[in-house]
């Protein structure tokens, strides 16, 4: 009976890994790139300056901060609390956004926009926005894609660690197991099937509560390999004791 549970799983496993492969919230960071940036400067910087020409008139208009959304809120105090530009005296941080297809976030669903004159979130109409604090300091909003573009790798370095770990030990479980009459697959070789194709599609979560991102896509291919290597060096063992065996 175990037998045939094994072979039943090993058949289904490959289909599994291929699936893990295809799937972009398998084996992924979990947040977008690049990320968009949150900006605030006060209106005493030469940002705030430059930007807004009538300083009375940008007063008038800006939001409360209580008027903001949670996100908005969020971000707005996130940024107040980063080291100001030595120059521009802004101040600004990367935005970590969800990636869509994930069940979950810890982060922000969405980027949080600045608020327009009026109060709504208007970034496609208003290239900034002006928002009153509690302590009554007034400060200049931006929010997006900003400043130098960097060239992100992340999505490589994912596609290359899935077709080496999922990907190859998908192709050895074919080769090994699915040209055979009889199939005899280990409990290793399904056990590890089974934890990598769990591992696969709980690394996004993992990596929000947990810093394993750059660690696992590495580490990953290098233990399958090595488990692969094991299963073909125990299963030529095998044939060897069982040749033995015969000829005797």
């Amino acid at each position: 009976m175990k037998s045939r549970i094994l072979i039943g799983i090993i058949f289904v496993l490959p289909l599994l890994l291929w699936g893990a492969v295809l799937y972009p919230g398998a084996l992924a960071t979990p947040y977008q790139a690049p990320s968009p940036s949150f900006t605030v400067a006060h209106e005493s910087t030469e940002d705030f300056n430059d930007t807004v020409e009538d300083r009375d008139a940008a007063i008038e208009s800006a939001v409360p901060v209580e008027e903001l959304s949670e996100d908005q809120q969020r971000a707005f105090k996130t940024a107040k609390e980063q080291e100001p530009h030595p120059f521009s005296g802004r101040q600004s941080f990367k935005l970590p956004v969800c990636k869509d297809i994930l069940l979950m976030c810890d982060e922000y669903e969405e980027a949080p926009e600045e608020p327009s004159s009026s109060g709504g979130i208007g970034y496609q109409h208003h290239p900034y926005g002006i928002v009153e604090d509690t302590d009554g300091e007034v400060y200049l909003v931006r929010a997006g894609f900003g400043g130098e573009k960097a060239w992100d790798l992340s999505p490589v370095f994912e596609i290359t660690s899935k077709l080496l770990s999922l990907g190859v030990f998908s192709i050895f479980l074919i080769y090994q197991y699915w040209g055979r009459w009889k199939p005899e697959p280990t409990p290793t070789a399904v056990g590890y099937g089974i934890a990598l194709v769990a591992f696969a599609f709980a690394f996004p979560y993992l990596v929000m509560f947990s810093d394993i991102a750059s660690l696992g896509l590495i580490l990953l291919p290098v233990i399958t390999w090595c488990t692969i290597i094991v299963e073909i060096v125990r299963s030529r063992g095998k044939k060897e004791m069982s040749a033995r065996s015969e000829s005797v």
